[in-house]
């Protein structure tokens, strides 16, 4: 921060960044409990491509200042959360936004650190960084995806644990694996 003072470029706080920090802090604001949920959803699923296009409208200048560096890493942050945010939603398409934008925010950000650090790191180039981030990512998504299985699995009526239909059942336990389960409230 001191040299900020000194070279005029280096400052980290100009138009660009206060406005991805007013944007971030929308974004947390409209996905919390208290927002309704038919405002909450579009923003959670539309978010990442809407913060994608402002990161791709930041002005791409060789050498820009620190202002620009911060309002690219919060933008692709924020746009990087709400991605992570699809995926507790048991739905299909919160899912597939999910695993698509976390993919390309994700790459995203490691090729824009890596590009930063090929100048003080020689052996770190941008597309390693990517195929790392790629092999690392991988596991996080098929486990976040599996998380959600059981919630899709009794939103359909069936059971967490087995899969088994248990329509009509009034006993409150899986026929098929014995684990507790919710009575079906439509056969009384």
């Amino acid at each position: 921060m001191i040299a900020t003072f000194y070279i005029q470029s280096l400052n980290p706080i100009n138009g660009f960044s206060v406005f991805a920090l007013i944007v971030f802090g929308l974004v947390i604001l409209a996905t919390r409990r208290f927002v309704p949920r038919n405002i909450r959803l579009p923003v959670i699923g539309l978010g990442p491509p809407i913060l994608l296009l402002l990161y791709a409208l930041l002005p791409s200048v060789r050498y820009r200042d620190a202002g620009h560096y911060i309002a690219s890493y919060v933008l692709l942050a924020a746009a990087f959360g709400l991605a992570l945010h699809n995926f507790h939603y048991p739905r299909l398409a919160h899912r597939i936004n999910g695993i698509i934008f976390t993919y390309v925010i994700g790459t995203l950000i490691c090729l824009h650190a890596a590009v930063r650090l090929e100048y003080s790191i020689p052996l770190v180039g941008p597309l390693p960084a990517a195929v790392v981030f790629l092999i690392c990512w991988t596991p996080i998504v098929v486990r976040l995806n599996l998380q959600t299985l059981p919630q899709r699995r009794i939103d359909k009526g069936l059971c967490a644990a087995c899969g088994y239909n248990l329509t009509a059942n009034l006993s409150g336990i899986c026929p098929e694996c014995g684990e507790p389960c919710k009575p079906d409230a439509s056969v009384t």
